[in-house]
C-alpha cells in the first residue's frame, strides 16, 4: 500500500503471459529483521505453471525465482484462505520454512538460495498439505526459537530441543488435526485456529481448547496484540456475512463479541460485503488499536478495536480499503462510440456502466438475479440499444439475456432457448431486432424480434465450445465480431485446442465462420493453425 495515497499497488504485473500463473499468491512472509525482504508462494493453479517461491529484496519492486517449483493453488480451493505457509526465522533471516500442498515441508538455511525437504514431517492431506508455518520463542525454556508446521489431517509438528539434547521434529501430542492458521505470542504461547475444531493454544506441554463460542467450529483469522500477549482476536470463518469477531483480554480464558460497523465503503457494495468468510486478521504493530481484516470482498481497517473513545462495548468503526484493490475479475468489456464510455462484465459483481473510466463506477448494471456478465454488445448505428448476457454463477446454472434501449441504464430480461448456458452474443449493426447467440451448451441461434423468439442456425460447429474440443470456460475460446455495418456480415471466430499425438504437444486452430445478415446459415472459411486463447 502506498503510504501517502492509501492506494494498493500491484507488485506482480510485470510478469508476462507465459508467467501469468505466478499472479496467484498462496502464502506470504516478511523478514522481521529486514522489512525490504518479502517471500511469496506464487502459483494460481497447481495444474498449470510456473509455480515457485519468489523473493524480493526491495519490498516487491522486483522478484527473483528461488527454484522451489512445487504446486501452489492460490485459487484452487477453500483452503486458499488458510496460512501462512511461509515463515522466516525472526532471529536469523537465513533460515525459513515453506509448507506445500502436495510435497511436504521444505527449509532453507541460506535465504532461499537452496532448498531441502524436511523428511521428518509428513505431507498431510493431498491438496491441503501444510498450510501454516510459524516461528516463536520456546514456551518452556523461554530462550531459542521453535518452528511449528500445521499438517492438515494430522496435527501440529514442532522442531525444538528434546529431553535427549537433540533438536528434532515431533508431532505435538493431542494437537488439533486440521490447523488453519497459527500465530505465536511474545511469551511463546502458540495459538491455532481450525476449520472444524475451534481454537486452541499450546504452552509447550499441553493443548487447551479456547474456542470463543460453541456456535461455531470454523475459525481462521487470529492475531495477538504486540503490546499485550493476553489481548487476542479470533474471527469466525463460515458462509454468511457480518460474521462474529471475538476478543479476549485474558489469553483466551473468556471472550466477548466485538461490536463492529462498516462506515466507509464503495457505493456499489451490498450489505453482505463485510466480514464475509473472514480469512485473516492482524493487529497493526505500529499503531495501538489499529486492526486489519480480510474476507471474500476486500480488506478492512479499524483504528479503534477497543471501541469508540475506548468505551468497552461501543462500536469499533471500520473502513473498506479498496482503492487499487477492488477484488473484481473481468470477463468481458465493451466500448460503444456514444453514451457511457465503457461497460465491464465481471464475475460475482455483475459489471458496471462506466460514465468516466477514471472514476469509480457508482452502480452495477441492473441484471436481476445475475452475478456475472459474460457477453456485451451494442447496435453500432445506435448504441442506446445494447444486450447483456448474464449468468447466475460461474457455471451458467441460469443464463439469461437482457436488452436495453437506453445505453444500459435500465434493462429488460428475455428468455433464451431451454438448456442454453453461458456463451457469447452479437448485435446487428443496423437492425435493433436482430441478435445472434452462441452458447457454450446448446444450439447457436438468432432472434429477429429482439429475443422474443429464437431460431436455430446451421453450419457453425454445434457446441464447439466445451467438451472434448476446448476449455469449458467459453470466454477463453469464443470471439464473435459484431455484425459489420458495411459488409452486413457477422464473423464468428473460434480458437479450438486440438491435442495431437506428436512431440510438439498441443496445437491450436483458428476457425472462422461467416454469416450474411438475414441468413440463418454459416459458411466456414479456411482454418489456420495459430496460437490463440
Amino acid at each position: 500500500m502506498d503510504a501517502a495515497s492509501g492506494d494498493w499497488m500491484p507488485l506482480l504485473d510485470h510478469f508476462g503471459d507465459e508467467d501469468s500463473n505466478l499472479y496467484g499468491v498462496d502464502g506470504i512472509a516478511l523478514d522481521q529483521q529486514n522489512p525490504n525482504v518479502v517471500y511469496i508462494a506464487a502459483g494460481k493453479y497447481g495444474n498449470a505453471g510456473p509455480n515457485d517461491i519468489l523473493k524480493s529484496t526491495d519490498r516487491g519492486e522486483t522478484w527473483v525465482r528461488t527454484g522451489l517449483n512445487l504446486r501452489n493453488e492460490s485459487n484452487g480451493n477453500i483452503h486458499r484462505a488458510m496460512g501462512e505457509n511461509i515463515a522466516v526465522n525472526p532471529t536469523n533471516s537465513n533460515y525459513l520454512h515453506v509448507g506445500t500442498r502436495y510435497d511436504g515441508l521444505y527449509t532453507s538455511s541460506d535465504g532461499a538460495a537452496t532448498w531441502s525437504k524436511v523428511w521428518d514431517v509428513p505431507n498431510g492431506l493431498s491438496g491441503e498439505g501444510i498450510r501454516s508455518v510459524a516461528y516463536g520463542l520456546n514456551p518452556v525454556t523461554k530462550q531459542g526459537q521453535v518452528v511449528y508446521a500445521g499438517v492438515r489431517g494430522i496435527g501440529v509438528y514442532s522442531k525444538a530441543p528434546r529431553s535427549n539434547g537433540q533438536t528434532t521434529w515431533q508431532l505435538t501430542g493431542r494437537s488439533p488435526e486440521y490447523p488453519a492458521r497459527m500465530t505465536v505470542a511474545k511469551n511463546g504461547t502458540l495459538y491455532v485456529t481450525t476449520d472444524n475444531q475451534g481454537v486452541y493454544k499450546f504452552n509447550g506441554v499441553q493443548w487447551t481448547n479456547i474456542t470463543p463460542s460453541s456456535s461455531y467450529s470454523s475459525y481462521y483469522g487470529i492475531t495477538i496484540d504486540p503490546k499485550n500477549d493476553n489481548h487476542i482476536l479470533a474471527a469466525v470463518r463460515t458462509g454468511g456475512d457480518n460474521l462474529p469477531l471475538y476478543r479476549s483480554v485474558n489469553g483466551g480464558l473468556s471472550w466477548t463479541t466485538v461490536n463492529k460497523t462498516l462506515v466507509s465503503k464503495p457505493s456499489w457494495w451490498t450489505p453482505n460485503m463485510f466480514f464475509s468468510a473472514t480469512s485473516s486478521i492482524r493487529f497493526d504493530p505500529h499503531n495501538p488499536g489499529a486492526v486489519y481484516a480480510s474476507d471474500w470482498f476486500g480488506v478492512y481497517k479499524t483504528d479503534n478495536i477497543n471501541g469508540t473513545n475506548g468505551i468497552v462495548g461501543s462500536a469499533s468503526t471500520w473502513e473498506a480499503i479498496t482503492d487499487g484493490h477492488e477484488e473484481v475479475v473481468a470477463l468481458t468489456a465493451s466500448t460503444p462510440p456514444q453514451g457511457a464510455s465503457f461497460f465491464s462484465g465481471l464475475t460475482d459483481q455483475i459489471g458496471f456502466r462506466h460514465d468516466n473510466v477514471t472514476d469509480t463506477p457508482l452502480n452495477k448494471i441492473p441484471l436481476a438475479g445475475m452475478r456475472e456478465i459474460v457477453g456485451i454488445d451494442y447496435l453500432e448505428t445506435n448504441p442506446n440499444y445494447m444486450i447483456f448476457l448474464g449468468s447466475s454463477d460461474w457455471y451458467g446454472t441460469t443464463t439469461r439475456l437482457f436488452v436495453s434501449s437506453n445505453n444500459g441504464v435500465t434493462v429488460t430480461p428475455v428468455n433464451l432457448p431451454a438448456g442454453s448456458t453461458l456463451g457469447r452474443v452479437a448485435y446487428s449493426a443496423t437492425n435493433s431486432n436482430v441478435i445472434v447467440y452462441y452458447p457454450k451448451i446448446g444450439n447457436p441461434v438468432r432472434s429477429t424480434n429482439r429475443g422474443s423468439t429464437w431460431q436455430n442456425m446451421n453450419g457453425a460447429p454445434f457446441q464447439a465450445i466445451g467438451g472434448a474440443w476446448s476449455s469449458p470456460i467459453i470466454i477463453r475460446w469464443l470471439r464473435i465480431a459484431s455484425m459489420d455495418i458495411n459488409s452486413i456480415c457477422m464473423l464468428l471466430v473460434i480458437c479450438i485446442a486440438l491435442r495431437m499425438q506428436e512431440p510438439i504437444g498441443t496445437k491450436r486452430m483458428l476457425f472462422a465462420f461467416l454469416i450474411a445478415q438475414g441468413s440463418s446459415k454459416w459458411k466456414q472459411l479456411q482454418a489456420l493453425p495459430i496460437m490463440c486463447g
